[in-house]
């Protein structure tokens, strides 16, 4: 069987050896196909199938609270709740924060993550030295730390003693190291070290002091259906316990991989089938030129027959030279999918999280070597089917030159390539007027010229509602506004667009609003900024009037509420001069009067609702935590160090991070979109790029086989206009074939495009007619140079032939 075997591949070397054009040509065609399957599988593998660094990572889901569509974090008592359901094998707190460590090195901004002593354990994860932090830190205000391990290799010189010493954050001695984690940890988002919990009673036992998000590993066997019935049931007891706090609150749990891969999920399943139909199209190229060799060799296999070879001898053949030029093509494949690889690690940039990659593996490997084999199979069986199926007997009698498979089979691959070129063609179109709109589109502010940076005051020695936060930051901001190029700074502690943990999610009531009436309120985001944010950000005032320099910490709370916000709390009614209560609604604070609605920004997402913010001045509710925001008349990453040493001149200890123009933040929420507009772009040039070879190699070998029929209409006086003309219109028969048959699929799949686009229908006239112009144009010019060869056909030489 091997010896065979072998036999016939020899044979399949030696005749693609004799026609290198013709070998090469397959091979760059099924290469192109293959390689753009290879990389979207790569993107698929490293986000989709290995999307987690987690033990059984299946089992790992994140339970938010949820009122209406919006959801919200949870209060440490309802994680504690959380822990006691038998649904769950481990449950944890964690949310992110920053820290700035001093001692050892110059002063660093780590990025941190404040987390319970479960963590670990929830993550499935075993610590490389030490521990995690002692249980009882959950509950008391001791701090321990825990390090991740490239940032204990950076900035300790992996120093194996450290474990039990104590580290300086925050300007604050005292951080005991209790462990770290192994190299090949990653978490959620960029950590460099894990904080203990170090909660004060008061912030244990309130159930409205909500600012965390809990991690809970199901137990094995336990379904999402079960554990979300678990979660409604004890969200109905906690409303029934707690009416006051949880009044109309609900629990929603997600899985960590949706919560991670759910908004690039569709993009990659959308992506996977363009790059299929890009195959087929390869596919159906290689069986119209295996058809047209097979038509030369036509004798050839006669003879072969006639010298008492099987027919099942001549289908082992065919079928192993197309499987050798598949073989060559999935190598070549491999590497351009490589090439693909490195260019889709560039257009994605550094969106995704740290343990999603794009590259090659031996997944990877198999997948390229599995597609090359049935491309080859697709490819190859038509042909050699149409061959032993053929009257070789008549061939070898009239020495006739023959053909093979129907005319009406040439044709219809054609007129799929065509149609399959449109649908991404139209695809590609409708994405790159979406993905147009979307940037064109209002976000409620003005993004060019806005540099953005965050800062993080050290706790001891800015706390939280002191003034000593509010001279630092009244000082930063007069000292960028003398700046030169500077035309405004501000502040704002919850930037729109800044990303999905920054958002704040508080709760709001309204006076005179019975509790009943309150736990129907939405969400919002509390936003504390200066006087000059709205300015500076270019957000326009609708009714009433802007924060002013003298509202401050001993006049009345003022707020100012987005236009959207506005319209759903007094529907009808003036929002200027009411009263409300945001955040911590147990805390006896005085109402914060309405003296300006503003308009309404996107918040989240480009492509998302209107944000339902309320201001409030950064200087009656000053906070540590805060994003800068400079307006300049340089291009704005030019000014980044000139911040910094304004922040140093106020502070010579503090630094800050997190630097980008507005610009990029807006960018980075809307990669998915950019990548599949510009992956559809060139998978919809690719695709008519084969069309027209596919409907140059038809063309050319019709003409080739009515030469004869063409001599003789010259010669009876036919001109070469008319064979022009003639050519032409049978290339444009089979072209408005496929547009057709392209246009009706494409409103057929109308609906599988809709949630990817904005602001544009998915059968927009405008993209299908320029998608149709384009596709006759580059058809017209893969059927001229045939046409134009049976124009010149001499009548003496075609009949001679």
């Amino acid at each position: 069987m091997f010896e065979s075997l072998f036999k016939e591949l020899r044979w399949s070397v030696r005749n693609l050896a004799k026609r290198p054009f013709f070998t090469l040509l397959i091979v760059v065609t099924l290469g192109l196909g293959i390689g753009a399957n290879s990389a979207i599988f790569s993107f698929i593998n490293g986000i989709l199938i290995d999307a987690l660094p987690y033990p059984d990572a299946d089992r790992l889901v994140r339970i938010e609270s949820l009122r209406g569509e919006e959801t919200g974090r949870l209060s440490l008592a309802e994680i504690r709740d959380l822990d006691e359901l038998p649904i769950f094998e481990a449950v944890s707190s964690y949310r992110p924060a920053i820290y700035n460590l001093s001692g050892g090195g110059p002063p660093e901004v780590v990025s941190s993550a404040i987390a319970g002593s479960a963590l670990f354990d929830v993550l499935g994860v075993p610590l490389l030295h030490g521990s995690s932090f002692p249980a009882d830190h959950d509950v008391t205000p001791a701090r321990g730390v825990v390090l991740a391990h490239d940032f204990w290799q950076r900035r300790f010189g992996g120093d194996p003693n450290l474990l039990d010493q104590s580290i300086t954050l925050d300007a604050s001695p005292g951080y005991v190291v209790h462990g770290i984690l192994p190299p090949d940890f990653d978490f959620l988002f960029d950590v460099g070290l894990f904080r203990s919990a170090a909660y004060f009673p008061a912030q244990i036992t309130k159930r409205s002091i909500r600012g965390t998000y809990a991690l809970a590993r199901l137990k094995p066997g336990v379904t999402y259906r079960e554990a979300q019935a678990e979660l409604d049931s004890l969200a109905t007891r906690l409303e029934r316990n707690y009416p006051d706090t949880n009044r109309g609150l609900g629990l929603r749990m997600t899985s960590l991989e949706e919560l991670y891969t759910g908004d690039v999920r569709p993009y990659l399943l959308l992506l996977s089938t363009a790059v299929g139909l890009i195959l087929l199209i390869a596919c159906a190229n290689v069986i119209n030129l295996l058809l047209t060799r097979a038509a030369g060799r036509l004798q050839e296999v006669a003879l072969q027959t006639a010298l008492g070879a099987s027919r099942g001898r001549i289908l082992r053949q065919g079928l192993a030279e197309s499987l050798l030029l598949a073989l060559m093509g999935g190598a070549l494949g491999l590497l351009l999918g490589m090439w693909w690889m490195r260019a889709l690690r560039a257009l994605v940039g550094s969106e995704l999280p740290v343990w999603m990659t794009i590259e090659l593996d031996a997944r990877v490997l198999m997948f390229t070597f599995l597609i090359s084999i049935l491309a080859g199979l697709l490819a190859g069986l038509v042909p050699v089917l149409q061959t032993w199926r053929g009257d070789l007997a008549s061939v070898l009698r009239e020495g006739a030159r023959g053909t093979v498979g129907h005319p009406r089979l040439r044709h219809g691959l054609v007129i799929a390539e065509v149609a399959l070129a449109f649908l991404l063609l139209a695809g590609a179109g409708l994405m790159l007027a979406s993905f147009s709109r979307l940037l064109d589109s209002d976000p409620g502010f003005e993004d060019e010229q806005i540099l953005t940076f965050r800062i993080d005051l050290p706790w001891k020695k800015y706390p939280s509602e002191s003034e000593e936060t509010v001279v630092f930051f009244d000082e930063l901001l007069a000292r960028l506004d003398a700046l030169p190029s500077v035309e405004g700074a501000a502040i704002n502690n919850n930037l729109p667009l800044a990303g999905g943990e920054v958002r704040s999610a508080s709760e709001i009531l309204l006076i005179g609003q019975s509790a009943e009436d309150a736990s129907r309120n939405p969400f919002v985001n509390q936003k504390r900024v200066s006087a000059s944010y709205f300015e500076v950000m270019g957000i326009r005032l609708e009714r009433g009037r802007l924060f002013a320099d003298t509202d401050r910490g001993d006049d009345r709370d003022v707020a100012i509420v987005s236009q959207e916000l506005a319209e759903r709390l007094w529907p009808g009614r003036d929002p200027l001069g009411q009263q409300l209560k945001v955040g911590d609604l147990e805390q006896e604070v005085d109402w914060i009067t309405v003296v300006g609605v503003v308009q309404s920004v996107r918040h989240d997402d480009l492509a998302g609702p209107p944000a339902l913010d309320v201001y409030v001045p950064f200087p009656q509710h000053p906070t540590a935590y805060q994003f800068g925001v400079v307006r300049s008349t340089l291009p704005p990453v030019t000014l980044a160090d000139a911040v910094a040493r304004v922040v140093q001149a106020v502070d010579p200890d503090q630094a800050i991070f997190d630097i980008a123009p507005m610009s990029e933040r807006i960018a980075a929420k809307v990669w998915q979109r950019r990548v599949a507009r510009t992956l559809f772009g060139l998978f919809g040039l690719l695709a008519s790029v084969l069309a027209a070879v596919g409907l140059y190699g038809v063309m050319s070998y019709v003409i080739r086989q009515r030469t004869r029929e063409i001599g003789i209409r010259m010669a009876l006086g036919g001109s070469p206009l008319d064979a022009l003309v003639r050519a032409l219109r049978e290339a444009l028969v089979l072209v408005a074939g496929g547009i057709t048959i392209g246009l009706v699929a494409a409103f057929g799949l109308s609906r599988l495009l809709t949630r990817f686009l904005y602001d544009v229908a998915p059968n927009d006239p405008t993209v299908l007619v320029l998608v149709m112009a384009l596709l006759l144009v580059v058809s017209l010019l893969a059927g001229f140079l045939p046409a134009w060869r049976a124009a010149r056909i001499s009548p003496v030489v075609a009949l001679r032939d």
